[in-house]
């Protein structure tokens, strides 16, 4: 086998990498948006929340499923409804 093989072998591994990690970033990061405090229309202290330096990927992958709602609003990440959520 020559150093051509090697190089080619490389590259095809670095290039699915690229794609799932594009993939993944899709998925765990789409559904976030943030709102200003002066925006809100709905008291977000009954949602389940946590602080913005917590792991968005991390959350929705042990605890809220990667398909669900989140709004930042200040330091908190709240997780909502898709009503809620569509509505910002």
């Amino acid at each position: 086998m020559d150093i051509q093989y090697y190089s080619d072998t490389i590259n095809q591994y670095r290039a699915k990498e690229t794609v799932k990690t594009t993939i993944l970033n899709y998925l765990f990061m789409n559904a976030t948006k943030t709102v200003k405090q002066n925006d809100l229309k709905h008291d977000l202290s009954t949602f389940p929340n946590f602080h913005k330096s917590g792991s968005i990927i991390g959350m929705k992958k042990k605890y809220y499923g990667i398909n669900c709602f989140l709004i930042r609003v200040g330091n908190y990440i709240y997780k909502v409804t898709e009503e809620i959520y569509n509505q910002y």
